[in-house]
């Protein structure tokens, strides 16, 4: 079972995010129609859409010093990061950033 979790610019300040059960990975999207999205970053090569279910509950995680974990991880592990990029991580690395229900 996979989950995303969602978050918006800001979220340091808000601490605002939302957790979703993904339902499956759609098809790869081209270049050419990411662009048509209006997608808010640079559009570079090809990417994949994940369909959703319903919204869940993970209790309440430390998102912003979760989101610095991942971010300072990743660009340990692969010598870089870019805003918008995803972050991937598994349940059990997640656990530690739940502050309670």
């Amino acid at each position: 079972m996979q989950f995303v979790i969602l978050y918006t610019d800001g979220v340091e300040k808000t601490g605002a995010y939302h957790v979703f059960h993904v339902k499956d990975t759609a098809s790869k999207v081209t270049e050419e129609r990411m662009k048509g999205t209006w997608y808010p970053f640079d559009v570079k090569g090809s990417y994949f859409f994940f369909r959703f279910d319903e919204e869940v509950t993970l209790g309440k995680l430390d998102i912003v010093e979760l989101l610095k974990t991942l971010k300072d991880k990743h660009r340990i592990e692969d010598g870089s990061s870019m805003q918008g990029e995803p972050l991937f991580v598994s349940a059990n690395e997640v656990l530690p950033f739940r502050t309670g229900f």
